[in-house]
């Protein structure tokens, strides 16, 4: 996995600690979710890196640096992008994408038919935003030198400088085409005209300052799409880009004859379905197959042909579309979690959490920022499921975009298979670049250690499904290996802090507050009928509720929730009692039951007793290891995290209560037929605990 890159312009040394800079440490924090300890990547656009490693966030961020690495990621073309003021979100498109294509300095110049017009210190902060792009998707892309941009300059004023190297200018009609254009053998300066293209004077004016006048073709390209061009049409022979390499080893034409899939198969089949009963059979640990990639290159096939391989009835297929509305009432990942397969059984998951941010981020729906928030989110959901003991199975099946094409065209052309080409996989089709680009950086991002991902040829069925075959065959075999052996997942857990005075923050609690009944009663009523108008609000009709009672037996948990549902519709709530774990819950991940009750927005839930059961009844009595409870307190605080990010609000409530009273309360429990059901050997043996 790629570690997260940071532009730290100042103070980096070898082996040192330095200071972060507020917007780094703010981005690592509080966007990546990144803790003391995680490993980054700082640069100070001056070419190199260095590995760190936080030591500190919050008030005095702080990161520990190893030598200085001699990494260079620039492009051997050296092209300046000229670009003539578009509007606001186009030039940031541009910039962003000019930077992570290798451009060595973008200058932008106010042209006649400019939409966008900028002079004194509108014109400064905006090339200061700009700078701000340049440096994000430096840090996206891998490069340690930061492109400058330049202020922004009349054509004039910028023709009447020296010229290093070639110019060359874009216009529709030119006589040359940058296509039949060699390769540059030194500095290269393209000057790419606004919305409105370049003016008759602006171009004569270009000619005369030895500008070359090229068009890209018979095609008109919009200002945005212009300026990346250069790369694409004058790439030198034996260059290859960054962020082409991800998926290299998939264009590299794979195939299998038929005699060697006729060969390969019948065998192949067997095992994968001895390897599925012995699963079913031990139940030792569920097994998800993620399936994504690009339109066309097999994904649907696939899963017909494991269905095929494999008994079908212990297979559960699930695949995604946009979220409905009851879905979209809840955390991003709900839908996910409900369809998680139990142990022993095998899960497809087609349009799976990767889809829709991809999406999202390759159509311009969300910002980047949000995409890494999300990925770091799948990660650690990642993270937890391979602690909970599932097999995970990450494909990525790729074509080139010529490949694309040409599946989608012999798909057309056939009658028996037309309707299988929809309009939206043209749409991604036109799309192609900006969703590879989105795609490479979201592998890059989550092929973790726990979790990689493996990219798949589309380009040849016979060799698609051989590989797909056996990377699912190997996965399980290894891992139902382990389990025969009896290896278990390392445990480790963390130093737990020394007790030294014994006092925390529930020794501490003043127990004994009386009120009288009057008081009680009176504040009650008042309090109950807020809280009635509160969910019965237009507010509240796009949140949701939940409520969390942990404590002590006799505590008084059932009669606080009581109080609470008093006020409340009985259509409008639930009262979720947690006790131990059916079997049905017990071959899923803990957080799973959780999870698939949560309610929909408008609605309440009450959980008496709740997830804190595993670093609680579970800890103390054993049921689970200490790397297992250590662990959930960070997955119990991701999980809440996810809560209220998707509107609900999340109240917890600790009732405590002495143990002089504790056992007062257990004998009346005893002494009243009406509360005897109340009271069990389990309370008595807690209370000794």
């Amino acid at each position: 996995m790629m570690n997260p890159r940071f532009f730290c312009p100042d103070g980096l040394a070898p082996d040192c600690e330095i200071s972060l800079p507020a917007p780094v440490a703010h981005h690592a924090e509080r966007v990546l979710r990144l803790a003391v300890g995680d490993p980054v990547v700082l640069f100070d656009g001056r070419g190199g890196e260095f590995a760190a490693t936080l030591t500190a966030l919050g008030k005095q961020p702080l990161a520990r640096l190893g030598p200085r690495l001699p990494i260079e990621q620039e492009s051997p073309l050296a092209i300046t992008l000229v670009q003539a003021l578009a509007s606001a979100d186009k030039m940031d498109w541009v910039v962003q994408k000019a930077v992570e294509l290798g451009a060595v300095a973008i200058q932008p110049v106010a042209a006649e038919r400019s939409v966008l017009k900028l002079s004194g210190d509108r014109a400064d902060k905006r090339v200061a935003h700009w700078q701000q792009i340049a440096v994000a998707a430096c840090e996206q892309s891998g490069r340690n030198r930061v492109p400058v941009v330049g202020e922004i300059l009349s054509l004039a004023r910028y023709l009447a400088q020296p010229a290093e190297g070639t110019r060359l200018i874009l216009a529709p009609g030119a006589a040359g085409a940058l296509a039949r254009k060699a390769a540059p053998q030194g500095p290269l300066a393209v000057l790419i005209g606004p919305e409105g293209g370049w003016s008759a004077a602006e171009l004569a004016l270009a000619e005369r300052a030895g500008c070359a006048p090229l068009a890209l073709g018979p095609r008109v390209l919009r200002t945005e799409t212009a300026g990346l061009e250069p790369w694409r049409r004058c790439k030198p022979c034996g260059a290859i880009f960054r962020e082409r390499r991800m998926f290299e080893s998939a264009e590299l034409g794979h195939r299998l004859s038929k005699a060697e899939y006729d060969e390969i198969d019948p065998q192949l089949r067997t095992a994968l379905l001895n390897a599925q009963f012995e699963l079913l059979e031990k139940k030792g640990f569920a097994t998800v197959i993620l399936i994504n990639g690009i339109d066309g290159a097999g994904r649907g096939e696939t899963v017909n042909l494991l269905n095929e391989w494999m008994d079908p009835r212990h297979i559960e297929v699930h695949a995604f579309d946009r979220p409905t509305e009851e879905e979209r009432e809840r955390p991003f990942l709900w839908r996910f979690w409900r369809a998680l397969p139990p142990k022993g059984k095998i899960g497809i998951l087609f349009g799976n959490w990767y889809s829709e941010p991809i999406g999202d981020r390759a159509f311009g729906r969300i910002k980047k920022a949000r995409l890494d928030q999300r990925l770091s989110e799948f990660n650690r959901f990642e993270a937890m499921l391979a602690a909970e003991g599932v097999l995970l199975v990450k494909f990525w099946f790729h074509l080139s975009r010529g490949g694309q094409k040409t599946r989608l065209k012999a798909l057309e052309a056939n009658p028996d298979t037309r309707w299988r080409v929809r309009e939206a996989d043209w749409l991604f089709y036109e799309e192609y670049d900006r969703y590879r680009e989105v795609a490479e950086h979201v592998l890059r991002r989550t092929s973790t250690g726990i979790a990689p991902w493996v990219i798949v040829d589309g380009s040849d069925p016979d060799y698609r499904a051989v590989h797909v075959g056996r990377t699912l065959l190997d996965g399980m075999q290894r891992k139902l290996d382990a389990l025969d052996k009896g290896y278990r997942t390392r445990l480790t857990a963390p130093l737990l802090p020394a007790q030294v005075d014994q006092r925390n923050l529930l020794n501490a609690l003043v127990l004994n507050q009386p009120m009288d009944k009057k008081t009680y009663e009176k504040q009650l009523e008042k309090l109950q009928g807020r809280l009635a108008l509160a969910v019965r609000s237009d507010a509240f009709a796009r949140r949701s509720l939940v409520l969390v009672f942990e404590g002590m037996d006799a505590a008084g948990k059932g009669g606080a929730i009581r109080r609470v549902t008093q006020a409340l519709d009985t259509r409008q709530y639930a009262v979720i009692p947690i006790a131990a774990p059916s079997d049905e819950e017990r071959a899923q991940p803990y957080l799973w039951r959780f999870w698939r009750r949560l309610p929909r927005e408008g609605k309440v839930a009450i959980f008496d007793r709740s997830w804190y059961g595993r670093v609680l009844v579970e800890r103390v009595e054993g049921f689970c290891s200490e790397a297992d409870w250590m662990r959930a307190y960070a997955e119990i605080n991701d999980f809440e995290d996810q809560l209220v990010s998707a509107g609900a609000i999340v109240l917890k409530f600790w009732l405590s209560v002495s143990g002089d009273e504790q056992l007062q309360r257990f004998k009346d429990r005893e002494a009243e037929a009406f509360k005897r059901y109340k009271i069990t050997a389990e309370d008595w043996r807690n209370r000794e605990k």
